[in-house]
């Protein structure tokens, strides 16, 4: 899973933007995962900042409506 979330004095205790998964199998290698991992980063990290640079995001009382 990755989550894309505003930063805060806590470490990752910021409102949530975006979340994802990306499905693995046993037949993956421990280089697929990661790079699987990497990827759905990415993912995750342009899908937050689109969201919050195009005023898709509320917050409030630390928790998020993203349209």
């Amino acid at each position: 899973m990755a989550t894309g979330h505003y930063v805060t004095e806590e470490l990752d205790a910021g409102p949530i933007i975006v979340q994802d998964v990306i499905p693995i199998t046993h037949r993956d290698s421990i280089a697929e995962m990661k790079r699987k991992g990497k990827d759905i980063e990415k993912i995750v990290l342009a899908d937050a900042i689109w969201a919050h640079i195009n005023h898709r995001v509320l917050i409030h009382e630390n928790k998020t409506v993203v349209f």
